[in-house]
């Protein structure tokens, strides 16, 4: 044991494995999906509402099945799962680059969201919380970080092939660059739990009593399903996700309905992701000093700053770039404060089964908002009318998550025994 305490604790290298599969399964696969928007619609004479549903169907499909991934997850190897959820969820996306008809992304896109919850946030969070006891928010942060590398990296190089070559082989050079990505994470490093190699949590041996781990406290899931505390909690992550992927997908359509070159929106788009994975590991690192109360107004004021923003930015170069620094902050919030805040309202006795229904419920937000956008745009002919209506759902996301971290400490939830 003395010989591996003096070597880097192996929980970090899961970390770098959660940023590579962060940075495929959500930075490329999901993050990147706006740049196809136009040239696909333009190309193949699509509605943008008609188009975006697509993912709003992945987004719901994924939603139905994160609470079966949350118990494969405890009763099987992860590490398994994620490299075969991998494999599939790539071809899938491959095949994306040979649809004709409309129709055809919404089959794929079903087909997508049966294993995707696999190689995206639910996945990385579940890891994070085996390997750390401690610094939970710093190693979720730099986890979730890979997200905004390689989106920031991927949304130019996409943009220049699909300018190239067109929007099929888009598809294609993501989905291979993804597949890359996932395949050394999953094959190469991931381990399930720390038990495995005989370590212990990070910061679990403070705790531990006669050699032996720490008892996890915390609700049980049943009991915090039967609490008004979850539900509050739940609709929080509902709306921030509902405005997040509200806007992401539309941020370069958006700016080149104001007048902004396609190059320029793309650099905004970039600049965003770039700035989302600087977000990550300083939310990450600043929740676990300020708490969850203080998180849960951290991340609805990021994004009623980024809806007001984006709302102005015809206003000049300068409101855009504006824009561009909250909602990289903004986006960030779409996944290190959900595993934090579960974490921290009802504990870790029954963590991935509390988290997945709250993944669960929060893609269902993330399902709605760009279909939402979509039709909207295409029901007024700009994004104004839905940047308002994100702006009010800000307000609520602070007020709910706030309620539900105070209530959380007060009622003692997270220490039960």
């Amino acid at each position: 044991m003395a010989e591996k305490k003096s070597k880097l604790f192996y929980g970090w290298w899961i970390v770098i494995a959660g940023a590579l599969i962060s940075g495929a399964g959500v930075g490329i696969l999901i993050n990147c999906s706006g740049v196809f928007i136009k040239p696909v619609t333009e190309a193949m004479g699509y509605s943008r509402g008609g188009f975006t549903l697509y993912t709003t169907i992945q987004s719901i499909v994924a939603m139905i099945s994160v609470p079966i991934y949350g118990e494969i997850f405890r009763r099987f190897s992860i590490r398994k799962v994620m490299f075969i959820a991998a494999t599939y969820c790539c071809t899938v996306y491959f095949c994306l680059s040979f649809a004709t008809q409309l129709w055809h992304f919404y089959v794929l896109g079903v087909l997508y969201g049966l294993a995707n919850s696999c190689i995206t946030i639910m996945a990385v969070g579940t890891l994070v919380n085996r390997w750390f006891f401690e610094r939970k928010g710093l190693a979720a942060g730099l986890a979730f970080a890979g997200s905004g590398v390689t989106a920031a990296i991927m949304a130019k190089v996409t943009t220049a092939v699909i300018v190239a070559h067109g929007w099929r082989w888009g598809y294609r050079v993501q989905a291979l660059v993804a597949y890359a990505l996932l395949f050394i994470a999953t094959v190469f490093i991931v381990r399930d739990k720390p038990e495995d190699i005989g370590l212990v949590p990070f910061g679990a041996e403070k705790k531990m009593v006669n050699g032996a781990p720490p008892v996890l406290l915390g609700m049980t899931r049943a009991k915090a399903l039967k609490t008004s505390t979850f539900y509050i909690m739940a609709a929080g992550f509902f709306f921030n996700s509902m405005i997040g992927m509200g806007i992401n997908p539309h941020i370069v359509a958006c700016l080149g309905d104001l007048g902004y070159s396609v190059t320029f929106a793309a650099t905004i788009f970039s600049t965003v992701m770039v700035i989302m994975m600087i977000g990550k590991v300083s939310l990450g690192a600043a929740f676990d000093k300020i708490g969850p109360v203080k998180a849960g107004f951290t991340v609805g004021f990021v994004l009623l700053m980024s809806s007001v923003l984006l709302y102005n930015a015809g206003l000049g170069t300068g409101v855009a770039w504006a824009f561009a620094g909250f909602f990289g902050f903004g986006y960030a919030t779409l996944s290190v404060p959900y595993s934090y805040l579960t974490s921290e309202i009802f504990g870790d006795r029954e963590f991935s089964g509390i988290y997945s229904i709250s993944t669960m419920l929060s893609s269902a937000g993330g399902a709605v908002g760009p279909v939402l956008s979509g039709y909207l745009f295409d029901l007024t002919g700009s994004y104004k009318l839905v940047l308002m209506l994100y702006a009010i759902c800000s307000v609520a996301v602070i007020l709910l998550l706030v309620t539900a971290a105070k209530q959380g400490k007060a009622r003692g939830y997270a220490t039960a025994e």
